[in-house]
């Protein structure tokens, strides 16, 4: 092989290196010449070929790459405008869109589906007119012959309408018309934007609403309405259906008992109650509206439990206890009220039960749809707990051995309790067969000769008086008024309000 004067001079500096040229080899791969060490070559491995030559033969092909890839991103920060002219593959390319053909594709789209789904042709056509109707002319406002200019505008034109006689005129030529051109000498009307094309305008109203005025239509290209494309709107899907009332006689520790177990996620379950004589306002100091057999009760109310509800007073005024809230209005309220317990349902129907004389506070009756108060209280966090006195009970036929009922809740709050018991009770075992039976919270309702309980319309037990107020719970069954469903929507938007309302 022969050594031209660049290998010549290598080799020379090789020697100065490392000693004695003939101890290295040239190697040529295409344009490139490497020396490389002979004795290196022949040390040889199991495959038959030495890894430094492999390597060598590796950097020959990579380095040279790694280079103009690297002269290559130089140049192109370095000169941005020119790198497009060497590199082509780096130019921009860009779309242009055509809007006005996009928004024609929108109506057209629209069109299309309000046909598909059965829609009437009226309500099609209100999109922006006839199907058909769709001009397709490129308009270069102020270029081009008038020829052109006017053959375009009588396209645009829809036919069985005039149109001005001043639109493809200049403002010479109209105003040198001859008598012969208009011969009753009339002026033809023109309206404000009927310009020359040249001239910038407007969006103008197009047609001359007036009812003695000829229906005028500018040379304008037609402006077509931006189209939104139609929203998906699914169908409603039907309310979720309710299910019966829960109504068992059962026996827990040797007691026997009705039990109505109130579902407080049952779509169709409504809690309410009942005033004597249909009264708008329970009982009080001030105004008395009498007492009311149970049994006119269950026929009135129709509902799929009928139960007695809280206290009242003996005398001639029949003042209910406590205050009372239903259908998201007060029947009785006094804010100074702190007597017995309180069970009321708040929005999303979460029930609660306040003593206000133990808990050193009173319920927040603005925030109940349905409240009661009774007592005394029986259970706490699913302990018994009976201080009759201290909620100001004196009354012996409430704190000895008598008829009772009862209502209370789970810790699950999900449900609620209206128990009716069969026989005499003292509140300590009423209180343990309420925990018996699962409540976390419980309170003792108006008993003795008030204790009754009516299901479906049916009289199961008896009330050996008249009463003043009962409780009422509607079902799939047995559906609650429209008014009281009302109400109950309303207090879940407004549970700050409903409330107040007398």
């Amino acid at each position: 092989m022969n050594e031209n004067p660049g290998s010549f001079v290598a080799n020379r500096v090789d020697f100065f290196i490392h000693g004695d040229p003939d101890d290295y080899e040239l190697i040529e791969i295409g344009y490139f010449r490497v020396f490389a060490s002979a004795e290196r070559f022949h040390l040889g491995h199991n495959n038959g070929m030495n890894t430094d030559r492999l390597e060598t033969i590796k950097l020959c092909i990579v380095c040279p790459m790694l280079m103009l890839a690297l002269v290559a991103v130089v140049f192109c920060l370095a000169f941005p405008d020119r790198r497009v002219a060497v590199f082509p593959m780096l130019k921009e390319h860009r779309v242009k869109i055509d809007f006005n053909e996009l928004a024609r594709i929108r109506e057209i789209a629209t069109r299309n589906w309000l046909a598909q789904h059965g829609q009437p042709q009226e309500k099609i056509a209100m999109i922006s007119g006839p199907a058909d109707t769709h001009p397709e002319i490129e308009y270069n406002i102020g270029e081009g012959n008038e020829e052109s200019q006017k053959e375009e505008t009588d396209s645009a034109t829809p036919q069985g309408t005039r149109v001005s006689a001043q639109d493809n005129k200049t403002p010479d030529e109209s105003s040198t018309e001859s008598p012969s051109e208009n011969p009753e000498n009339k002026a033809v009307p023109t309206l404000p934007h009927e310009t020359a094309l040249s001239s910038p305008v407007e969006e103008p109203d197009l047609i001359d609403k007036s009812p003695n005025s000829p229906l005028l239509i500018s040379a304008l290209p037609p402006t077509n309405p931006r189209l939104e494309p139609p929203v998906f709107v699914p169908a409603e899907l039907p309310p979720r259906k309710g299910k019966p009332l829960k109504f068992v006689k059962a026996t827990l520790k040797g007691v026997p008992f009705y039990q109505a177990t109130v579902d407080l996620k049952d779509p169709e379950t409504f809690l309410s109650i009942e005033i004597a004589n249909n009264a708008a306002e329970a009982n009080s100091a001030s105004s008395t509206h009498g007492d009311e057999s149970f049994s006119s009760f269950v026929k009135r109310s129709r509902g799929a439990v009928v139960q007695n509800g809280t206290f009242f007073s003996k005398d001639n005024q029949k003042r209910v206890m406590g205050n009372m809230v239903a259908r998201g209005r007060y029947l009785k309220y006094s804010p100074w009220e702190n007597y017995g317990t309180t069970f009321g349902l708040k929005r999303n129907n979460e029930p609660e039960m306040v003593t206000a004389r133990t808990e050193g506070r009173q319920p927040d009756w603005s925030q109940h749809w349905f409240s009661i108060t009774c007592g005394p209280r029986l259970l706490r966090n699913g302990e018994v707990e009976l201080r009759a006195t201290d909620e100001g009970f004196a009354d012996p036929h409430v704190l000895g051995v008598g008829a009772r009922c009862a209502m209370g809740y789970p810790a699950s709050k999900d449900k609620v309790y209206i128990v009716t018991f069969l026989r005499g009770l003292s509140l300590q075992k009423e209180a343990e067969v309420m925990k018996a039976m699962g409540c976390s919270e419980a309170m003792n309702l108006d008993g003795g000769a008030s204790r009754s309980i009516a299901h479906n319309n049916q009289i199961i037990v008896p009330a050996s008086r008249a009463l003043t107020n009962v409780i009422v719970v509607y079902d799939t069954n047995y559906k609650a008024p429209k008014n009281v469903i009302a109400s109950w929507k309303d207090f879940q938007r407004r549970p700050d309000q409903i409330g107040f309302q007398r």
